[in-house]
Formats: C-alpha cells, structure tokens, sequence
C-alpha cells in the first residue's frame, strides 16, 4: 500500500475534490483521495488517466509540501507569459 502523510484526512481530500474549481487541482485531490481509501497507484493511474509515474509524483509533492502544492504549479516556474499576456486576454474580453 502506498504512504500518503496526514496533511488531510481522507475525508479532507474528498471534500477538497468536490469543492475544486481548478480542474488541475481537482484531479490532484481525487488521485489522493482515492489513494487515501485504499487504491494502489496503478488503479489511480488507470481511473485517473495518469501514468503510475505522474501518481507517484503526486504523492511525492503532496508528502513534501501538503495540499498548498497540488494543482497547477506552473504559475510558480519563473516564467511570464509571452503569448496570452494580460494585456492579450483583456483585449479578447472586449471583442465581440
């Protein structure tokens, strides 16, 4: 069975699942709820569409830094945005 630490309590993770806006984040605490009630990484994998890698690392961010690093971690590489800029998205919400 695999070791996911007690951040959240496996009735934390579903309510957190259910309540995710963030479609990213919501699988994330779906992987980990359902690992949380017993599933082992390949049946996550294959419920989830997930390679058994990406489960793994999955429980591997989550047992390091909690549930503040699941989702979309991308906002936090460094990067800024070359094509969507926030001045191209504005411009696209006034467009008709």
């Amino acid at each position: 069975m695999t070791t996911i630490k007690a951040h959240l309590s496996s009735v934390e993770l579903e309510t957190r699942y259910e309540a995710a806006a963030d479609p990213v984040a919501k699988s994330h605490f779906h992987a980990l709820w359902l690992l949380s009630t017993g599933y082992e990484v390949d049946e996550v994998a294959e419920l989830l569409s997930f390679s058994p890698r990406w489960v793994r690392a999955l429980i591997k961010r989550y047992n390091e830094g909690g549930p503040d690093r699941l989702g979309d971690q991308r906002v936090h590489n460094g990067t800024q945005p070359t094509i969507l800029t926030p001045a191209a998205l504005a411009a696209l919400k006034f467009k008709k």
